[in-house]
């Protein structure tokens, strides 16, 4: 009888071999956050963080005491243009609760961490504030990779969360312990289309980042177009490391929409200041405020998303703190970093410092008000109350000497201005 041929492990299809390898990667991130939340057993009240029963409901909701410190962590990344903003806008919140609760003997902290990649370095120091700061809630940072694993790690946890980040990724699949203080890049994109008008049918020449950076942004156009009513042709790759050679010789007219970060929207707006191009510009929040010291050419208009409420109550107060503590003028994300934080403190001072009693009073706090407008969340985590994302035409302004006071942008001896760059 012959022996049937028994096929050798190093004789498999390279298909197979492929295939195993997809998917070992593809785990690998899974196996970490589950290996990091599932390493550490219980928290400071004896109860398992990973306990299902802690998931949505606190098992025995705790008061705060006289003498109590009450930890907040925000993690940030440290190639952020905005980090200093955000921890700036924090720590004013931090500082102005502690103030007003000097005589309860009650202490809030902010415990900061900064990183400079997304992956072992975020999980790492994620886990640090959960487990030895023992914070009661996370604020997460802009970048979207980043957000995503401290979101998986908080939800695994059953810690809450609020993020600054605008990748829509992070609320396609609802997690109940997520917040996004920002509106996601989809919904800035209707706000902007809706300050033109475009009509039916209109067409909209769309610059996003090349590769992995503009992935969400891609699969977001690709679902508002898919009715017809909009096109984003022709959609045109920036390669973040080389701005200046993005392809906008040919561009006209407007409307355009650029959705790149800080460095890559300076180069490209540059680049149609000197083209000619005339129309509107339409860019996302969190980007024409920071040292953004280019001038739109006549003909040009920028619409952008206003995240600031200038009606809001606390805005003057806010403002005239900022100046005093920090010497220099805040910006929108020093703004949402300070009602990320302020929201926070107003949290755990109404359901106590537990972190399932926390998400439940975030999950279903009304008419909560910050300088960012109206604070409310859906059922996905997203901000709920909109209308204070207000598209505005405005011309950028030259905020360089604000943030940064050592750089004079002008010549002390003479007055001349002084170019990007020149010192006096």
């Amino acid at each position: 009888m012959s022996r049937l041929p028994v096929p050798s492990l190093h004789r498999q299809r390279p298909g197979v071999r492929a295939a195993g390898f997809v998917l070992a990667v593809c785990w690998l991130p899974c196996i970490a956050t589950s290996q990091v939340a599932f390493d550490f057993g219980p928290d400071r009240d004896g109860v398992r963080l990973t306990d299902p029963l802690h998931q949505f409901h606190s098992p025995h909701p705790v008061p705060i005491s006289s003498t109590q410190r009450l930890p907040i962590g925000l993690i940030s990344v440290e190639a952020d243009e905005y980090q200093t903003s955000r921890l700036n806008g924090a720590r004013l919140a931090i500082d102005q609760a502690n103030r007003e609760r000097q005589a309860a003997d009650v202490e809030f902290a902010l415990i900061t961490a900064g990183i400079d990649g997304p992956w072992q370095t975020a999980a790492g120091k994620a886990r640090d504030l959960l487990f030895q700061s023992e914070c009661l809630a996370l604020i997460s940072p802009s970048d979207g990779d980043t957000s995503h694993l401290i979101v998986q790690l908080a939800a695994r946890c059953h810690v809450p969360v609020i993020c600054l980040s605008e990748t829509s990724t992070l609320t396609r699949v609802p997690v109940p312990w997520l917040f996004r203080m920002v509106p996601d890049a989809r919904q800035q994109i209707e706000a902007l289309l809706a300050s033109i008008a475009l009509p039916r049918g209109g067409s909209v020449t769309t610059l996003i980042p090349a590769g992995r950076a503009g992935r969400t942004v891609r699969q977001d156009l690709e679902t508002l177009a898919r009715d017809g009513s909009i096109s984003f042709r022709p959609l045109i790759e920036v390669d973040p490391a080389h701005p200046d050679a993005a392809n906008v010789a040919g561009l006209a007219q407007g409307p355009v929409l650029l959705f790149l970060d800080p460095p890559s929207l300076r180069a490209v707006l540059s680049r149609l200041n000197r083209s000619g191009f005339q129309g509107p510009v339409l860019v996302p929040c969190d980007r024409l405020d920071d040292t953004f010291e280019i001038q739109p050419a006549p003909g040009i208009a920028l619409h952008t998303i206003r995240l600031f409420d200038p009606a809001s109550a606390g805005t003057d107060a806010f403002q005239k703190a900022y100046r005093q503590a920090y010497g220099m003028e805040p910006d929108e994300a020093a703004a949402c970093a300070y009602d990320a934080t302020q929201l926070l403190v107003r949290a755990i001072l109404n359901a106590g410092p537990d972190r399932s009693s926390i998400r439940e009073w975030l999950a279903g706090s009304r008419h909560e008000r910050g300088l960012t407008g109206e604070i409310a969340f859906d059922g996905t985590g997203n901000r709920s109350a909109l209308n204070s994302f207000i598209p505005s035409d405005r011309q950028a302004i030259d905020r360089t000497a604000d943030r940064n006071p050592q750089y004079p942008t002008s010549d002390p001896k003479n007055g001349t201005p002084l170019e990007e760059g020149q010192s006096p």
